[in-house]
């Protein structure tokens, strides 16, 4: 079958025109009495609407793609990266996910990826367009009474804009993607995906803002402690081994105020202050003064949006709270309200908290959190008035302003933000990229950073924790896991580590920060599975091995090969005929062989969690 995509472009006056039978890669163009389209006419093959009357507007567009049913064995579906891999199961996905969006809680990539048996991309469509809300919706194959794959169609819908958050533009552009792989290639998704964001990047001018100390190991002080637990005292005690260990910078995350979103319903919250809490934090000044004489920078949590019923700026600032037409501000689930990212004095009151922050207390950076929270519900507040008809554009917006305030009185502040509002737009506004949070669940937090990894290389692991179950090896391959997908980040209490335990992660950190001019650059998959992967410097190359995958081809370039694959050997397949030699290290950076290889398959035996050099 001829697979092709079809367009209905939906006017603000009700009109509908729709496009039939449209080719991938041909060029169009359309004149009727109501608008003018085309598409693929000028550089960057674009899709390019406008209408002629003067009073009407573009309120949504619908991209229909119909594509040939075949056999897959999975699906990566349009998603933030936080939950893509509930929906990887076909029969699972065509049942359960008939219709999802894109919202300011969760900001997805609008790409339908289907992997081919040996997991690499078979097919992939979508819209390569500014972020708003979205829908996406499951045509065919149709699931009722059963699931009906007779007609041989994948058939889906990308809708652009809505009635609650209309284009409301006469002039509007973007562009499609397709790609189907050829006879015998083999494209991981993760480069599939990265092709698309390299589209968006190229035709919106996106350039990320590289901080070198942004990509520094990070700990914080969430996955190991309650926050009624976090105080001075503890956040000290950490910082200082912490530094010993290499780690420079360090979060104070939620409950630094008053309670935290960890604590029981019954309790109220005071968050939207921002003022520490006597009780854990008497002097922050002089937690931040002795944070830095011992070299460390200190990372303020901060969701600027919140604001709780029991706080002052509830009173405050009520009339720029996210509410209904008669001013009732709308409670969230997790019991506080949030500012109005589409009313200009809303984003003025976070962006002035946010300096707060800085001027305040002098923080080096910030952890702007808790936007995934933000109910998808049409604000109508009387009381205030907006400048944006989306509610995602409008958080786009507060990320701008908060920069502008922020870096106006210092250039090199750190930012990190989570990838449920991330996206490679709002990377132009911070230095990291979070995975969703993911303790104790090693592989799960590997594949969110890696979906970061497809539009930035400076995705951040989610802080991983360790305990008394986990051996050296263990810790050393968790590390291999992270540094193999992004920044390595930890949430552990360093007290309750044994000195062989704190040995290994001293000897990771060390090494990534030596390397870090290597590291800061993307992850290359050298499989579909995405358990062989790649970091290349302009002298130097690592590559990670994790499980089950204990080979790695050689070219004849100079290479460290970390065995993180719970193998105690690693094969090499030497594919230039040259004599190398081969240094082996344990889990501790120590050195326990050194051998000369002549042949070109060679097993060596590698401890677990070590790694070997290869030197042609």
């Amino acid at each position: 079958m001829k697979e092709s995509y079809a367009i209905t472009v939906s006017l603000g006056s009700g009109k509908e025109i729709k496009f039939d039978n449209l080719s991938f890669g041909e060029t169009y163009d359309f004149d009727n009495e109501y608008l003018n389209m085309s598409i693929g006419k000028n550089e960057e093959n674009d899709i390019v609407v406008s209408t002629k009357d003067n009073f009407d507007w573009i309120k949504k567009i619908r991209y229909r793609f119909t594509l040939e049913m075949r056999n897959y064995s999975k699906v990566i579906a349009p998603d933030s990266g936080r939950w893509f891999l509930r929906y990887m199961s076909l029969i699972d996905f065509w049942r359960n996910s008939r219709q999802f969006t894109s919202n300011i809680g969760d900001i997805k990539i609008p790409l339908f990826m289907f992997l081919k048996n040996d997991g690499s991309v078979g097919n992939a469509v979508g819209v390569i367009g500014n972020n708003i809300e979205t829908q996406f919706i499951i045509i065919e194959p149709e699931s009722n009474r059963a699931l009906n794959v007779h007609t041989g169609n994948i058939i889906l819908d990308i809708v652009r804009g809505n009635d609650k958050y209309p284009i409301k533009s006469s002039v509007y552009s973007e562009k499609v993607f397709h790609y189907t792989s050829n006879v015998g290639e083999s494209r991981p998704w993760l480069l599939v995906q990265r092709d698309f964001s390299d589209q968006q990047r190229q035709k919106y001018t996106i350039k990320e803002q590289y901080l070198e100390k942004a990509l520094e190991p990070m700990w914080c002080s969430w996955v190991d402690w309650d926050s009624k637990d976090i105080n001075t005292e503890m956040l000290l005690s950490n910082i200082k081994s912490g530094i010993e260990l290499g780690i420079n910078n360090f979060i104070i995350d939620d409950g630094w105020y008053g309670n935290g979103l960890d604590s029981d319903y019954s309790i109220d919250m005071n968050i939207g202050d921002w003022e520490p809490d006597p009780q854990k934090i008497p002097d922050m000044n002089l937690l931040v003064a002795r944070a830095h004489d011992i070299g460390a920078r200190l990372i303020i949590w901060c969701a600027p949006h919140a604001v709780a019923l029991k706080s002052k700026a509830y009173l405050e600032n009520k009339n720029y709270l996210i509410a209904d037409a008669n001013g009732e501000p709308y409670l969230n689930d997790p019991q506080y309200y949030s500012y109005c990212f589409q009313s200009p004095e809303g984003r003025e009151i976070m962006a002035e908290i946010c300096l707060k922050l800085m001027d305040k207390w002098g923080f080096d950076g910030a952890k702007y959190d808790l936007f995934n929270w933000v109910p998808d519900i049409e604000c109508q507040n009387p009381n205030h008035n907006h400048d944006t008809h989306s509610m995602i554009q409008g958080l786009e917006k507060t990320f701008a302003r908060i920069e502008e305030k922020t870096k106006s009185k210092k250039l090199d502040y750190i930012v990190e933000l989570k990838q449920n509002y991330g996206t490679l737009f709002n990377m132009r506004y911070g230095n990291l990229m979070r995975a969703g949070d993911a303790p104790f669940d090693l592989e799960t937090n590997y594949q969110r950073t890696l979906h970061i990894q497809s539009y930035t290389p400076f995705a951040l692991n989610d802080y991983q924790s360790f305990t008394v179950n986990d051996t050296k090896e263990d810790v050393a391959c968790t590390i291999i896991k992270m540094l193999a997908a992004g920044v390595p980040a930890y949430g552990v209490n360093f007290s309750k580590l044994s000195e062989e335990i704190k040995k290994v992660i001293k000897y990771y950190n060390s090494f990534y920060k030596e390397n870090l001019e290597t590291f800061k650059n993307f992850r290359i998959p050298l499989n579909p599975a995405n358990t062989s992967m790649l970091v290349e410097g302009t002298d130097k190359r690592f590559v990670f091995l994790l499980p089950p995958i204990n080979i790695v081809d050689i070219v004849g370039n100079d290479v460290v090969v970390f065995n993180g694959s719970y193998r105690d050997t690693i094969i090499i397949n030497n594919t230039v005929p040259t004599n190398y030699n081969v240094i082996v290290k344990d889990c501790f950076g120590n050195k326990v062989n050194r051998i000369t290889i002549i042949n070109q398959l060679e097993e060596l035996n590698v401890p677990i969690g070590g790694s070997i050099t290869i030197e042609h």
